[in-house]
């Protein structure tokens, strides 16, 4: 963490619902606290990295934040009704293989939530599903430091119980203002539309060199 204009400069924060999870291993069933912001916070931190983190879930779900202050990790936990909780369904061993089954959602981010974190090297939109962080966000943050995205943000929305996927039509719109695009096989086969992982990472970073929007101030 660095001093910046009499501020402190964290080196990743990271945006996105905490949840509550059960993993289905072929029948196997396991509780467990998830999301992308819980998981990629604690191996950053135990990299060296100074890590704060910008969630939403129920009150009565907060005893993660007893795990953070363990680790070192910064949390904001901003108001919400519920808490995300979904099933992770596996009917085989392959990891990017599973079903999911939704029980609730926690209330999504505005652009003012996003507004409010603090500075950072890089900024970590690590939401779950589609509109749980405004797309604008990506433009905003992009002009506080590097944008690192996890491609599940634009492709997972919701309907009932069920969580799909659909493409991204937006992607060469914002790739350019992304520096780092977390994604898996199945995630990349959709955006790109090749099987192959290496060429689908070519690809998409070819699109991330496309020229972007000049990035507009928030309050503009």
């Amino acid at each position: 963490m660095h001093e910046k204009s009499g501020r402190m400069k964290y080196d990743i924060v990271s945006i996105g619902h905490i949840t509550n999870e059960v993993r289905d291993m072929m029948g196997e069933r396991t509780p467990f606290v998830g999301g992308a912001a819980w998981f990629s916070s604690f191996a950053a931190a135990r990299s060296g990295a100074k890590v704060f983190v910008s969630t939403k879930m129920a009150g009565k779900d907060r005893g993660s934040s007893a795990v953070f202050s363990r680790e070192g990790i910064e949390a904001r936990f901003l108001p919400s009704k519920k808490t995300t909780s979904m099933e992770n369904i596996f009917l085989s061993t392959d990891m990017d293989d599973r079903r999911l089954k939704l029980a609730s959602v926690a209330d999504f981010f505005t652009l003012e939530d996003v507004a409010a974190a603090p500075d950072a090297e890089v900024y970590h939109i690590a939401a779950l599903f589609r509109d749980e962080t405004p797309v604008e966000a990506i433009r905003m943050l992009a002009a506080r430091g590097k944008v690192a995205f996890d491609l599940q943000a634009a492709l997972r929305y919701y309907s009932g119980e069920s969580v799909v996927y659909t493409d991204w039509e937006a992607t060469k719109t914002w790739l350019p203002f992304i520096h780092y695009v977390k994604a898996d096989s199945h995630e990349t086969k959709i955006v790109t539309g090749l099987d192959s992982r290496e060429e689908a990472a070519k690809l998409l970073h070819a699109w991330g060199r496309l020229p972007a929007a000049m990035p507009v101030p928030y309050k503009q």
